[in-house]
């Protein structure tokens, strides 16, 4: 299936950034599915975003510099 949605502009260019962009954006909106029903904590949610990304070619600078705009 195929999926087209709108981005704001600052979101759209930070995406584009991201090595495995198809993956990483699969990847959390499963995560976001999941936390609908989820009964976690915000930071163990957090922790296990994180390390997704991670999984995904997301570098830790790259995190900062997503987290700081």
């Amino acid at each position: 299936m195929q999926l087209t949605i709108e981005l704001p502009n600052d979101i759209g260019n930070r995406v584009a950034q991201l090595p495995n962009r198809d993956n990483f954006i699969l990847n959390a909106l499963q995560l976001a599915l999941l936390m609908l029903g989820d009964k976690r904590n915000l930071d163990e949610i957090a922790t296990e975003m994180t390390a997704e990304a991670k999984r995904n070619g997301l570098t830790d600078e790259k995190l900062q510099e997503l987290l700081q705009d």
